[in-house]
């Protein structure tokens, strides 16, 4: 399990196993009060993808199980969080607000590009690929989240969106695994 930990004078993203007795940090630095964020394992569990501040924003890494190699994705002055990597390992979906609003765009680790899969109506949050790859959950909003819904759209931000949820607030779509 990755997950962020913050303590009194350093935060980071560390390892523990699921029955709690082994715990590695894999990456700390000073507490900021903006601790790194949001860690991600891709599918061979070889690499995580999290968000950390750096240079004044909000940034997407990745880098390699063990803590080295860490690479800044985004590099770019707007905000870029909550990555989630697809299936095949070749790109990683976040949120940014590069054009005045946060929508999802996807970062391909082929061809280092970026692309832009939602337009600027409304928040879009809390992307999440499918397990086949082929769509990506994510929660929007029209008017100033107050009325978050839980969405589904295809991987490459083609075609229609279909509303999963219509009631109350809801946040954090994740998939069930598929089966093996």
């Amino acid at each position: 399990v990755a997950y962020r930990n913050k303590g009194d004078s350093e935060a980071g993203i560390g390892i523990i196993n699921p029955n709690g007795n082994t715990f590695t940090s894999i990456y700390s630095e000073p507490t900021t009060g903006r601790p790194p964020g949001w860690p991600k394992w891709n599918f061979d569990c070889s690499k995580i993808a999290f968000h950390k501040y750096t240079n004044q924003n909000w940034e997407v890494f990745t880098m390699n199980a063990d803590g080295n190699n860490q690479i800044n994705r985004t590099n770019n002055l707007a905000t870029d969080q909550l990555p989630d990597w697809s299936v095949d390992g070749a790109r990683i979906a976040f949120i940014s607000n590069r054009e005045g609003t946060l929508s999802l765009y996807e970062f391909n680790l082929v061809n280092s590009s970026v692309k832009k899969l939602t337009g600027n109506e409304g928040t879009k949050v809390d992307p999440a690929y499918s397990p086949d790859g082929k769509n990506i959950i994510f929660v929007y909003d029209l008017i100033s989240f107050f009325n978050p819904q839980i969405y589904l759209m295809n991987s490459d931000g083609t075609g229609n969106w279909i509303q999963l949820t219509t009631e109350g607030a809801n946040r954090y779509p994740a998939w069930r695994p598929r089966p093996k």
